[in-house]
């Protein structure tokens, strides 16, 4: 049984003596899974839907765009996808088309990581958050990709705001101001990307321990946040609004400061207005798991 006093130890050493900013190093090739299961719920509470997504992909760093920043390319290996509703029952079949595919992210580091000599400028420009298949067709899988890519980078992104904003002191409960009254627009396709967006309200983190996974000493954060999710189609008057709950944990290497895994489940309440004017509500349950490979 863990003591008090062991924990008020535990705590100091890492509020005083310890940060994670110091040890966040660039890893050159990372390996990663991550699920994403999404529940169709009735207004009883029961599930009518069932979507299941599973992928592999690679973490690859490319160019420096400064001392401590540098873009890096995310390639899918495999997509899978299964799907069960009252009629249907499909089996786990790999998305050949989402095979190869890459999209791009910066990364900061918070430390001169890189060499003047090696920052590539140009490298800046070809960055363009959110268009990353634009070329693919208008079909309802390139969106669940969507999804999927964007919960990648949300991990990403709080992985590295989780170690610049030094929240590092255990069972402390910390407003996470860059994320708070955030929002990114959502390039799906058949939507108006002006009027689809996804807003965060108040976004809410705490160190919880040491832990480890993949036999790795590991920093473990709980997170918290209330967002608003509004999506338009480009024809037909549809559209869907309506709030989103997330909360769940993730894992940093406590060696590196690198993402080693995080599990989120989002809740969400949300109307959708059809072409009629109709109000349908709708409620969903998203679970989502990533973990670093090897």
């Amino acid at each position: 049984m863990i003591k008090s006093k062991d924990i008020k130890k535990l705590g100091q050493l890492l509020g005083k003596d310890f940060s994670l900013k110091n040890n966040l190093t660039p890893v050159n090739l990372a390996k990663y899974s991550i699920t994403m299961d999404n529940d169709y719920l009735s207004p009883h509470g029961y599930i009518t839907k069932q979507q299941h997504l599973e992928a592999d992909f690679t973490r690859e760093l490319e160019k420096p765009v400064s001392k401590s920043a540098a873009c890096f390319t995310y390639t899918w290996q495999e997509v899978s996808f299964s799907y069960q509703d009252k009629k249907n029952n499909q089996d786990l079949m790999p998305w050949t088309f989402a095979r190869g595919l890459a999209f791009n992210y910066h990364k900061a580091f918070f430390k001169n990581c890189f060499p003047a000599k090696a920052i590539d400028a140009e490298w800046r420009q070809k960055y363009d958050l959110g268009t990353w298949y634009d070329n693919l067709v208008n079909v309802p899988a390139v969106n669940l990709l969507y999804m999927l890519t964007w919960d990648v980078i949300f991990f990403e992104e709080f992985s590295s705001t989780l170690i610049s904003e030094n929240i590092n002191k255990i069972g402390e409960i910390s407003l996470v101001s860059s994320l708070s009254d955030s929002y990114v627009h959502l390039s799906l396709k058949g939507c108006a990307p002006e009027h689809s967006f996804f807003k965060n309200g108040k976004f809410y983190a705490a160190l919880v321990g040491i832990s480890s996974l993949n036999k790795k000493p590991t920093c473990v954060y709980d997170f918290r946040s209330v967002g608003r999710l509004n999506v338009e189609k480009l024809k037909g008057d549809v559209k869907q609004d309506g709030e989103s709950f997330f909360m769940g944990k993730i894992y940093l290497d406590l060696l590196e400061g690198d993402l080693i895994g995080s599990d989120m489940t989002e809740l969400l309440t949300v109307s959708i207005t059809n072409s009629q004017g109709k109000i349908v509500p709708m409620q969903k349950r998203r679970l989502v798991q990533l973990q670093k490979k090897g």
